[in-house]
């Protein structure tokens, strides 16, 4: 087919919401930081009358989960701590026994090998973002052109922007009209007061 690879709809779909999340991710954050701001600094609300559900459970939870980690992770590093100093004692010890090397080097070629991977799929990951970014902003400029074309064909705004032409046609006459009767009557008093004068 042309050399030209095709994707399925579903990969476009993700690359889609990647690219416009990556397109619109900042300076959403950055209005929603404004407006959260906002609503920190009003005066906190009642708690509305009613019942509570499940799901304003599952909010909260999820709202507190950012800071509930953060806690969980500081707590679990005092533990880690002495963990990693078991470790390290028992790779010292290990080191030592028959064999270890032919492990070690095996162990080498391993982390070698997930690097490379990691690698693979850190530019995987890269293009998809470059082509989702692409695919997003195409897409948003297209779908921006059609909403104005729909919109531009509207019979409706057709007939507004008709009605309006219509009335400002009509106001902008009647203002002319205005101004020459105005400047008509200014002109024949001129006249007479220079016909009265020359008599």
């Amino acid at each position: 087919m042309d050399g030209v690879e095709r994707v399925s709809g579903t990969r476009l779909l993700f690359r889609f919401g990647i690219g416009a999340t990556e397109l619109a991710g900042k300076r959403m954050i950055t209005a929603l930081q404004a407006v959260d701001a906002v609503l920190a600094s009003a005066a906190a609300e009642p708690v509305p009358p009613g019942a509570l559900e499940l799901r304003h459970a599952l909010l909260g939870a999820m709202a507190a989960l950012p800071a509930w980690a953060r806690a969980a992770l500081a707590r679990r590093q005092a533990g880690a701590r002495s963990l990693r100093d078991g470790i390290a004692r028992g790779h010292r010890l290990a080191s030592r026994l028959p064999g270890a090397r032919r492990a070690r080097r095996r162990y080498n070629a391993l982390l070698a090998r997930v690097d490379a991977q990691l690698v693979r799929w850190s530019l995987a990951g890269r293009r998809e973002e470059l082509a989702s970014r692409a695919l997003a902003g195409e897409t948003i400029r297209l779908a921006t052109q059609e909403l104005v074309s729909a919109v531009a064909e509207s019979p409706e705004l057709k007939r507004v922007i008709a009605e309006q032409s219509e009335g400002l046609g009509t106001s902008a006459m009647a203002d002319l009209r205005e101004g020459t009767a105005r400047a008509d009557t200014l002109a024949e008093r001129v006249a007479r007061r220079v016909l009265r004068r020359s008599r």
